[in-house]
């Protein structure tokens, strides 16, 4: 009898232990990321701390992670094709930083349409989204605050300087990108409440510098004593450069011909403007904190619970200013930076 209950026993233990182990060897987490482009350095950046930041939660919570990235290089139908391709492949999860907002609706549908996940990274879809075309959760920078908070804090500049606004130019980004819509709204809102009026909007195409030189530089000839200009992205100063150089108003704070210049997203070439003094503030893409948050998202929607808020969260950046660019942590554009930018910091 007592042979025959430790058999049971040994059994019993044996056959646990095969199925903890069954459990764990299924317990698998892939994730695929498509990713707009990969053609600047914060694309980089959003690509490996995602990464990093999902290889990190699955696998404290137990899985085994696998991690893709594909680039959909600003095409709108190279990044449904790539939807396909991650779900084809057997993906869990799609993080998806869209190029258009509503375009994506399809690619969130299809996603559903497989009892799949659907992570926007960086992006939104359009709040039109109804029914399978929301995603399941939605992790952005606030582009709002991004040119509401840079155009403020340069307003403070100009007051501290003595100086008074004249004629200011606002450019704008894609305009099928959430994000570019919610920086021109940002905008608006700051020059409004600060009692002045945009003389001119510009456009930079598809987050393209030379469309933006295009369009700045005859919009510069007709405002002659604009002093005050604001750039959807720091990934545009190149263009805004070249322009400001052929209107003879490229100069750093203190010189006559210096135009204030509010930025967004702290890209390297933005951090050296701010550090040489021709741009005033940038409110960064807080990259690092997005991505944290967006993998906190998958392992929770993994394990079948609920988001709160809605699974929508915005994070909100710090501004990058000329007293104190070089004092703040964590900055990515020193990570992917092609250069040494502390070089350009007080010594």
């Amino acid at each position: 009898m007592k042979k025959r209950l430790m058999l049971f026993i040994l059994v019993l233990i044996l056959f646990v232990a095969m199925v903890g182990y069954s459990s764990a060897a299924d317990k698998n987490l892939k994730v695929g990321f498509v990713i707009s482009s990969l053609h600047e350095p914060i694309f980089k950046a959003y690509e490996v701390y995602l990464e990093e930041a999902v290889i990190d939660a699955g696998t404290k919570a137990g899985y085994n992670v696998t991690f893709t990235t594909i680039s959909s290089d600003l095409d709108i139908a190279k990044e449904s094709a790539n939807v396909r391709d991650m779900l084809a492949a057997g993906c869990d999860v799609i993080a998806l930083n869209t190029i258009d907002s509503k375009a994506c609706f399809a690619s969130i549908e299809e996603v559903h349409r497989l009892g799949k996940k659907v992570v926007m990274f960086c992006r939104e879809a359009d709040a039109s989204a109804t029914g399978s075309q929301k995603p399941d959760a939605t992790i952005n920078m606030d582009s709002y605050s991004q040119a509401y908070t840079s155009i403020n804090r340069t307003l403070e500049y100009m007051k501290q300087d003595g100086v008074e606004v004249v004629d200011p130019i606002v450019a704008v980004g894609y305009m099928l990108d959430q994000n570019a819509i919610n920086r021109l709204n940002g905008a608006h809102d700051a020059f409004m409440e600060a009692g002045i009026a945009i003389k001119q909007i510009v456009s930079c195409g598809v987050w393209e510098p030379a469309v933006m030189l295009a369009n700045l530089a005859p919009a510069l000839q007709a405002n002659p004593n604009c002093n005050f200009l604001y750039t959807p992205s720091d990934s545009q100063l190149s263009g805004v450069q070249t322009a400001l150089e052929r209107a003879g108003k490229w100069a750093p704070r203190g010189e006559e011909a210096h135009v204030y210049l509010a930025g967004t997203d702290v890209f390297p070439e933005g951090y050296i403007a701010i550090a040489q003094k021709y741009m005033e503030a940038s409110e960064e893409n807080p990259v690092w904190p997005n991505a944290v948050k967006t993998a906190e998202c998958i392992v929770k929607l993994m394990n079948g619970e609920e988001l709160e808020n809605d699974g929508f969260f915005i994070i909100k950046g710090r501004v990058y200013d000329q007293d104190n660019y070089y004092k703040l942590d964590h900055t990515w554009a020193k990570d992917f930076s092609t250069e040494d930018l502390s070089k350009y910091d007080p010594k």
